[in-house]
C-alpha cells in the first residue's frame, strides 16, 4: 500500500466517524426536542388550570425568634391594717410628797390599742426579659395569579412550541 492510499483509508474512518457521530448526535437532539415539547404541553396544560384555581402550597417556618425586653412595673399596693395591740406594762414613777419626801410607786397598765390605718406600698422595678422562642408552624398560602400574566405565560410557552416544530415555520 502506498501512502497515499493508507491517507486515504484514514480520512474515510474519520469521515465515517464524524457521520455516525453526527446521527447518534441529531437522534439525541430530537429526543431533547420531544421532550421539551412534552413538558411545554404538561406546563400549558398547568398553565390552564391555574387559570381557574388559585394556586395553593405551605410555607414552613422553623425560626428562633429572640425577645429581650425590660419590663417597667410601676405599682402601688395599698395593704390595710386592722388589729388590736394589747399593751401590759409597768410603769415606775416617782412622787414626792411634802412630809414624806420622794416616794417610788410602780403603776401598772393594761389597755388594748386599738389600730386601724390603710399603708400604700409603691413598687417601682424594671425587670428584664431575655427569652429565644422557637417558632415551628405551616402557613397556608394562596396566590390567584393575575390575567395579564397568565396570558404572557401562555404566549411565551406558544412561542417555545413553535420554536420546536420542525420544519421551522
Amino acid at each position: 500500500m502506498t501512502k497515499l492510499s493508507i491517507w486515504r483509508v484514514v480520512i474515510s474512518v474519520f469521515v465515517a466517524i464524524s457521520l455516525l457521530l453526527n446521527v447518534v448526535l441529531i437522534v439525541g437532539l430530537l429526543r431533547v426536542r420531544e421532550g421539551l415539547q412534552s413538558a411545554l404541553t404538561v406546563a400549558g396544560s398547568a398553565l390552564a388550570l391555574s387559570a381557574s384555581e388559585p394556586l395553593a402550597f405551605v410555607v414552613s417556618v422553623d425560626q428562633a425568634i429572640p425577645i429581650q425586653t425590660t419590663v417597667p412595673i410601676e405599682q402601688s399596693f395599698v395593704v390595710p391594717i386592722e388589729l388590736d395591740y394589747p399593751l401590759e406594762t409597768v410603769v415606775n414613777t416617782y412622787i414626792d410628797i411634802p412630809l414624806l419626801g420622794r416616794q417610788d410607786i410602780a403603776v401598772p397598765v393594761e389597755m388594748v390599742i386599738p389600730i386601724s390605718t390603710t399603708l400604700e406600698i409603691p413598687v417601682q422595678m424594671a425587670i428584664p426579659i431575655s427569652v429565644t422562642y422557637q417558632l415551628q408552624t405551616e402557613i397556608p398560602v394562596e396566590v390567584e395569579l393575575p390575567p395579564t400574566l397568565l396570558d404572557t405565560l401562555a404566549g411565551l410557552i406558544e412561542q417555545l412550541e413553535a420554536g420546536l416544530q420542525f420544519p421551522p415555520k
